[in-house]
């Protein structure tokens, strides 16, 4: 087991963010405690900082629900289809999420195979799929297996990766 240097939960050793208050555990070992190699998505000195203003939908995108990428700067359009699994691929995963972020460093961020689910209707709703590093909405945890409501501008964070929601 390691301890989170931040809050002091104790997480299984591999762990890269601490499920309770989300600082990075990257450089732990077992049985240690070691300073972050950087500060938790949506927060700054311990308390939550509000959302960017959402950019701009590009006019080339006619879907309803856009992801944005905000590291990467980068729009994922959910179209053609009422539900999304997001994660990341694995070399011989048997079940593969729809959309893949591995090409924008989501094992480095620390984003689980299948992470969350997304569902467009009304409202747009997201479930964390029991994901390792968890699921933060505006700096906020979320519960696994319970659909919370998006808005327009909202900042999810997959463990580190952080993704801005756009509702048309």
């Amino acid at each position: 087991m390691i301890t989170c240097p931040k809050c002091q939960k104790r997480e299984y050793v591999g762990t890269l963010f601490c499920s309770e208050c989300g600082e990075s555990l990257v450089s732990l070992e077992e049985g240690a405690v070691s300073t972050p190699l950087y500060k938790a998505t949506g927060q700054v000195g311990g308390k939550v900082v509000v959302p960017p203003p959402p950019p701009a939908f590009p006019s080339s995108i006619k879907a309803l629900v856009v992801l944005y990428l905000v590291a990467e700067q980068q729009f994922i359009p959910l179209a053609d289809r009422e539900s999304f699994t997001l994660g990341r691929i694995n070399e011989g995963q048997m079940i593969i999420p729809d959309i893949d972020l591995s090409p924008y460093g989501a094992f480095e961020y620390g984003v689980s195979r299948l992470h969350v689910s997304i569902q467009l209707g009304e409202p747009v709703t997201i479930t964390d799929l029991g994901s390792v590093n968890g699921t933060r909405i505006n700096g906020k945890k979320i519960t696994s297996n319970v659909p919370r409501s998006l808005s327009h501008g909202d900042v999810l964070a997959l463990g580190k990766l952080r993704i801005q929601i756009l509702i048309r």
